[in-house]
């Protein structure tokens, strides 16, 4: 069996995406729709990686994928957080790097696991309470005053926050 290479982002899968995993349990495709997303379902990887993904959702399947341990979902069209990953409980790593997403569910406390956080360019200025367990949050090129970097570093002291510099002080 061929393995694809980690560093490479599929753009039309072969019939069925779940053979493209690396040997590095990585799973990664580019503009994917709603209905190749639902084919991943059966996959047993341990990375996902949507970049520049078409849909606005997950399926409710993708919860089935328990051993997921990260899931970058990058440049998408996503606006809304896709509650299915509140069912994960084993998610370590979250990226929503650079989609239009605007607020993080109040419940994401729920994914215990949850280690590392990235922000990194959406619409998101705060974080719902409960993620004591959090140690790194990407919240670079969002723009700040220094009060609202302060609070949230009040807010989550554990956590190694970082933001763009300079920030909007004033």
């Amino acid at each position: 069996m061929a393995v694809m290479p980690s560093s490479k982002a599929l753009s039309q899968p072969s019939s069925s995406p779940c053979s493209n995993i690396s040997k590095e349990g990585v799973l990664s495709l580019r503009g994917a729709d709603y209905k190749l997303i639902e084919t991943l379902c059966d996959c047993n990887a341990d990375v996902l990686t949507l970049v520049k993904s078409k849909s606005l959702s997950l399926p409710a399947c993708l919860a089935l994928m328990q051993q997921l341990k990260e899931i970058k979902i990058e440049k998408s069209n996503m606006v809304s957080f896709p509650e299915v990953l509140l069912e994960m409980e084993n998610l370590e790593a979250i990226s929503f790097a650079f989609t239009p997403l605007n607020i993080l569910h109040e419940d994401l406390w729920r994914i215990r696991g949850l280690k590392r956080l990235n922000l990194r360019g959406t619409n998101i200025t705060t974080l719902p309470d409960g993620l004591d367990f959090v140690e790194e949050i990407d919240m670079r090129m969002i723009e700040f005053t220094k009060a609202e970097q302060d609070q949230l570093r009040v807010q989550y002291p554990q956590a190694a926050i970082y933001f763009s510099a300079p920030c909007k002080c004033y």
